[in-house]
C-alpha cells in the first residue's frame, strides 16, 4: 500500500494468456474453498490480454480472499469472458452480500464491514482500497453487483491483446 501511494509501483504491460493466471488462482485458492467445504471453479478464456500480469494477479487475489471469507455455503466463481475489445474478469460468491449504501464505502482505506470493534484477525480492511488503487494504476475498471443475502459479483475489464481482437474481428467476418 505505501509503495502504491508513493507511486513507486510501475507497470509492466505485456501480452499473456488469462488462462495461466485464472489456473494460478484455482491453484492457490482451491484449498481455502475446500476447507470450508465450498465449490470453487473457474471458466476459462482461451484468451490473450494486456496488461500487467502480477498487478492484475494482486488485484484479484483480495477479491477472492473475501469471496470466500464471506461465503458459508455455495461457492465461488472465477469466470473471464469477451465483452468486445475487453475480457471481462468475473468472481461470483453466494456471501453474504453488501447493501446498496456499503457498496462504494467498502474500497475505502480501513473500511470493514461486520468488524465495528477493528478485530485485526478479520484484516486491515484495505484489500479493497488496494484493489481500486491497482485498477487505477492499470487504467482498468473495477464493478460491483450485489445483494444482501444472496451474493456479490466483482467484475474487473482487461484489454485483450492485439492479436486476440484481430483474431476476433477475423473470426466474425469469415462467420458473415
Amino acid at each position: 500500500m505505501s509503495k502504491l501511494e508513493a507511486g513507486l509501483v510501475r507497470t509492466q504491460v505485456q501480452s499473456f494468456p488469462i488462462d495461466e493466471t485464472l489456473s494460478r488462482l484455482l491453484n492457490e485458492f482451491a484449498p481455502e474453498a475446500d476447507a470450508k467445504a465450498l465449490r470453487f471453479n473457474v471458466r476459462s478464456a482461451d484468451a490473450e490480454v494486456s496488461t500487467d500480469p502480477v498487478l492484475l494477479e494482486q488485484l484479484l487475489r483480495p477479491i477472492l480472499s473475501n469471496a470466500l471469507r464471506f461465503t458459508e455455503s455455495g461457492g465461488v466463481l472465477l469466470a473471464a469472458r469477451r465483452r468486445g475489445a475487453a475480457l471481462r474478469i468475473e468472481v461470483w460468491d453466494t456471501g453474504i452480500g453488501i447493501a446498496p449504501a456499503d457498496q462504494s464505502a467498502i474500497f475505502d482505506d480501513f473500511r470493514q464491514l461486520g468488524n465495528p470493534n477493528r478485530d485485526r484477525r478479520h484484516g486491515l480492511g484495505l484489500g479493497l482500497a488496494i484493489v481500486r488503487r491497482l485498477a487505477t494504476l492499470l487504467g482498468l475498471t473495477v464493478s460491483l453487483r450485489s445483494v444482501p443475502g444472496k451474493g456479490s459479483v466483482f467484475a474487473v475489464e482487461v484489454p485483450l491483446a492485439a492479436e486476440s481482437a484481430e483474431e476476433r474481428s477475423v473470426e466474425k467476418s469469415s462467420a458473415a
